[in-house]
């Protein structure tokens, strides 16, 4: 370190107690970016490529030059901004290529989840602790967090169709109020639409670092009729159709869903994409037949009876070499990791409406369903989407 003062760095090293100390930072880090989101700094940065003072961006927006100064000089402690020194000293900020993640256009944008973490996932995790003491494993969902809800409507607050949740029915004489609940689950101020565009966003932010591994970590060039099993926005389906041009892909999902996604969900290049949706809700409506059923990020919602009788269905549809591929994030076999699918199985168990599984958990519903090639490809620690297929003889 060039300074004319006598500075020594020295590194201690604590083995039991710094993982703990990272988790900590990693936790104040998460708190520190959420009010830059909040105000869309990352957005309104990215509008001035030549970079902006703390000054200037204040002045813009009738914020405080001092306080504007110190959140930008955190993100760029944390590598989303890049600060240099302009005249007279003056800092200049810069968006850096990690920082693109955060701005709330861009595919794979991370903006929304940390906008939604403390008001959805913190709220999830602070119902743990009564769950514990009272053992409540009723099947009563929590429908107190509106801000989740997918589906346009004040008084059907999961974001799923219920009859897919794990613990699935509504309390017992439950009425929106309006004093209480928002109309569509809309935070204060917010376009409607806004939450489902998040949460879609969300999911987009989580596959996208990953998307090519995903679609090719088996070889799915065989399967030419294809159908993605509550595909939502149809993320995973134009990147498969990009990825295998000759597999014709039909999105299956809630009609609430399709009707949204069918509006607000249409990349660029969709006119040339092998994709159509379908409305439908796979435990009581007819499934298209196909050589490949796929269902990333919903067997979670599943009782195992559901998911057994749901794949039992396709098992019988499929031709002789046909297969259903599943994407979830999976518990290691002792249940005793990765920590991220650990923090999303107790966010589920707060909310009451899934849990995460094991492989051989899935095997073994795979294999009572008649599949007896069952293989899994785990992915990315970091990542939630491990890739399991089963094929039918």
């Amino acid at each position: 370190m060039d300074s004319k003062y006598d500075v020594k760095e020295v590194t201690w090293l604590h083995p039991a107690s710094d993982p703990l100390m990272k988790m900590f930072n990693g936790y104040r880090c998460t708190l520190a970016v959420i009010p830059a989101c909040e105000l869309k700094m990352f957005d309104k940065i990215a509008a001035h490529p030549e970079g902006i003072s703390a000054a200037r961006l204040a002045e813009q927006h009738s914020w405080s030059s001092s306080y504007t100064a110190r959140l930008l000089d955190a993100q760029a402690s944390f590598g989303l901004l890049k600060k240099t020194l302009g005249p007279d000293n003056i800092g200049i900020y810069h968006i850096t290529e990690s920082g693109k993640y955060m701005v709330s256009d861009f595919e794979g944008s991370f903006d929304g989840i940390f906008t939604l973490f403390s008001k959805v996932f913190l709220k999830s995790y602070s119902l743990i602790p009564e769950l514990i003491k009272t053992g409540d494993e009723g099947d009563k969902a929590h429908w107190v967090l509106p801000e989740l809800q997918i589906n346009g409507s004040a008084d059907k607050q999961c974001p799923q169709d219920q009859s897919h949740c794990t613990e699935n029915k509504k309390p017992e004489g439950y009425q929106a109020k309006a004093d209480k609940i928002r109309c569509a689950g809309q935070f204060a101020g917010q376009k409607p639409g806004e939450n489902e565009r998040r949460m879609y966003q969300i999911m987009v932010a989580q596959m996208y670092p990953y998307t090519d591994e995903i679609i090719h970590a088996f070889d799915l060039s065989r399967f030419k009729t294809v159908v993605d099993i509550g595909g939502g926005q149809g993320y995973l389906s134009f990147a498969l159709s990009r990825g295998y041009p000759d597999m014709k892909i039909t999105v299956m999902d809630m009609p609430h869903v399709i009707k949204f996604v069918r509006e607000e969900f249409r990349p660029h290049d969709f006119d040339k994409l092998n994709v159509t949706y379908l409305e439908g809700d796979c435990l009581k409506d007819p499934i298209p037949v196909a050589s490949l059923y796929i269902f990333c990020k919903v067997l979670h919602h599943f009782t195992e009876e559901k998911i057994e009788y749901v794949i039992s269905k396709l098992h019988e549809k499929l031709p002789s070499g046909g297969a259903v591929l599943i994407l979830e994030d999976t518990l290691s076999p002792t249940r005793d990791g990765p920590p991220p699918s650990h923090c999303f199985d107790l966010m589920l168990m707060a909310r009451k409406v899934g849990k995460d599984r094991t492989f051989p958990e899935f095997a073994s519903t795979l294999e009572r369903c008649g599949f007896t090639k069952i293989k899994c490809i785990l992915t990315n620690p970091e990542c939630i989407y491990d890739v399991i297929m089963a094929i039918k003889d």
